[in-house]
């Protein structure tokens, strides 16, 4: 494959929406299409995070902070602002998801546990095919619009994102009904209201069903087509997704 052929593969939307169910997805989609002959790497927004305090990491725990309520930033259409939301290092996830579509070996990669703090590094060895990122905010910064080749929402109902987010909680963080609850009302909902869904315009694609549908081996097979195409052609854009209006599969 020529250089600088890579494609981005942006997974957006509110919490608990099912973003790396459809990540999972479609890199296994992506693997089976090309008989797993792809490099693939893939990305998530919170190995991205800000260093917190002592403070923050403390009111974490007990379910008083919500990082989603620290990225709220109203959304100035058409496009998000450089930068992005302040609690995510959004501007060195670009760097670094540039440096992977260009062609670079050996990229670092942060991760950050799940007590949101950095457990270290992890080395990208080779330039990889495809990237596919998720996060709910990738959609809120202007860079990271940019290099998406493709760029996907999944749209899940509030109810459903809620449930989801009660069982997540008890389970990882151990927090009671009440806790998640307040914190869903004081944190999550503004934050995906103000924030996150307004961006579901600049998508490319929009998943009402997520993982369920149609939808994953559709858009895996339009990547391998212009994969290959890329192949013949390195100049060629992602043109089946530069759309002006939305794909709902």
């Amino acid at each position: 494959m020529p250089p600088h052929s890579s494609i981005l593969i942006s997974i957006s939307g509110g919490s608990s929406a099912g973003k790396k169910t459809v990540l999972t997805g479609l890199e296994s989609a992506l693997r089976t299409a090309s008989n797993n002959t792809l490099s693939i790497t893939t990305l998530h927004q919170r190995d991205f995070l800000h260093p917190l305090t002592e403070a923050q990491h403390a009111s974490a725990a007990d379910g008083k902070l919500d990082l989603e309520k620290l990225g709220i930033l109203p959304f100035p259409l058409p496009l998000p602002p450089p930068g992005g939301v302040g609690v995510y290092d959004l501007d060195f996830m670009a760097e670094t998801i540039s440096a992977l579509l260009a062609g670079a070996g050996n990229v670092k990669v942060p991760v950050v546990d799940a007590q949101h703090r950095r457990g270290g590094e992890r080395t990208v060895v080779e330039a990889p095919d495809v990237v596919i990122a998720e996060g709910c905010y990738l959609l809120t910064h202007r860079r990271l619009v940019e290099l998406a080749g493709v760029k996907i929402f999944v749209d899940c109902d509030a109810d459903v994102r809620l449930a989801r987010k009660v069982v997540r909680d008890q389970e990882t963080s151990k927090l009671p009904l009440d806790v998640i609850l307040d914190q869903y009302v004081r944190h999550c909902k503004p934050a995906y209201e103000q924030t996150i869904l307004p961006t579901k315009t600049v998508s490319d694609i929009i998943l009402p069903a997520g993982a369920e549908g149609p939808g994953i081996e559709l858009i895996a097979h339009g990547v391998m087509d212009d994969l290959k195409g890329r192949r013949r052609r390195p100049s060629l854009t992602l043109t089946s997704y530069s759309l002006k209006y939305n794909y709902y599969y």
